[in-house]
């Protein structure tokens, strides 16, 4: 078969599918920029408030 001469499929969107954007970068960045930062602050938070003790120090992290 020669793929020159091979017709072009379009692809029909489903009832009701949103149709496709161009993608922003700087505004994709800017999104994953804030969700690390706060994926990062509540981490943060996370380690601040557990409670460490002599014996859990002494113990692997899988038992703990």
């Amino acid at each position: 078969m020669n793929y020159a001469h091979k017709p072009t499929v379009t692809i029909a969107s489903r009832t009701g599918q949103a149709p496709a954007r161009p993608v922003n970068p700087a505004q994709t960045r800017q999104a994953l920029q804030a969700a690390m930062s706060l994926t990062l602050e509540t981490l943060s938070k996370l380690q601040e408030s557990r409670v460490l003790s002599a014996e859990s120090l002494d113990r692997p992290l899988s038992t703990i």
